[in-house]
């Protein structure tokens, strides 16, 4: 037998020994683990955990903001390019940024067409929302917003079916653009959420405040 094989025949404690080496390390370990499971300090060269939930999501508002200042830029720019002054207001909001387009700027009158000056605007969103990093989760929403008044025509019908269709063309101007089709969705609000009273107290209209009511968001 050579010489490293342990004979547990022979009455000798030799074995005890060479079982205490290899257990002792074994327990060790096994502290370790537990010492790590518990949160304890394991000194100097403690393994470092990946960060809790809650540092995870402040780094990614971090990165968030970051792209939204970018796009805020961005956007005075395109306001700049295309003489909007009012006809675009940017509003930054708890989990993004509202991006309001009067109805001026993209439709006619009483029309869900976009006219040929809105297509480019809308070109000029589409660019600015790619330049979003890849790695980020977004997501896009298209809001139609009407006054108060009835609608004229008669190929529409009414403040329901003038949102829907404004707002869905925006979108498929933005898909037709690449932004991803899971990224959005378009939602019609007709007359109901008024950003300023459509009338006074008496039912009068207020042709001002109807202009600033009559919008895209997104």
């Amino acid at each position: 037998m050579d010489d490293d094989t342990i004979d547990l025949d022979d009455g000798g404690d030799d074995w005890l020994t060479t079982y205490s080496d290899a257990i002792t390390p074994l327990m060790a370990f096994f502290v370790i683990l537990l010492t790590m499971k518990e949160g304890k300090s394991a000194g100097p060269d403690e393994v470092q955990e990946p960060p809790a939930p809650a540092a995870m999501s402040e780094m990614l508002s971090e990165v968030s903001i970051e792209s939204i200042k970018k796009i805020e830029r961005e956007l005075q720019v395109l306001r700049t390019e295309f003489e909007l002054d009012e006809k675009l207001r940017i509003t930054r909001v708890e989990d993004g940024l509202v991006i309001e387009l009067a109805d001026r700027a993209l439709f006619r009158s009483g029309q869900a067409k976009i006219k040929s000056k809105g297509l480019g605007i809308l070109a000029g969103i589409t660019q600015i929302l790619h330049e979003i990093d890849v790695g980020q989760s977004y997501k896009v929403e298209i809001e139609g917003h009407t006054d108060d008044r009835p609608v004229r025509n008669r190929r529409i019908g009414s403040n329901w079916a003038l949102s829907s269709r404004r707002a869905t063309n925006v979108l498929q101007m933005l898909i037709q653009g690449g932004i991803p089709e899971s990224q959005m969705r378009a939602t019609a609000y007709a007359h109901t959420r008024p950003r300023v009273p459509n009338r006074t107290s008496d039912g009068r209209p207020i042709v001002e405040n109807q202009a600033r009511n009559r919008r895209v968001a997104i």
